[in-house]
């Protein structure tokens, strides 16, 4: 498995190119969350976040990316 880290959030997304680089939400979802992720906006990651869990994902094609410590 290949793990994309980056110490700020990428410009592009290393797999298609894409600028659209959205950024990983944590948390129990807001209504607003909810909207913006079905907007496009931010992708919604789960509840908790784990220390190996991405911070930011394509909003083509999924990639994840991991930012480094």
């Amino acid at each position: 498995m290949v793990i994309h880290g980056y110490k700020h959030k990428p410009e592009r997304c290393p797999a298609c190119g894409s600028k659209k680089i959205l950024d990983r939400v944590y948390g129990y979802p807001s209504p607003e969350m909810i909207i913006a992720e079905n907007d496009g906006e931010i992708e919604l990651g789960g509840c908790h976040k784990e220390d190996d869990d991405p911070d930011w994902q394509c909003g083509d094609c999924h990639m994840v990316l991991h930012k480094l410590d």
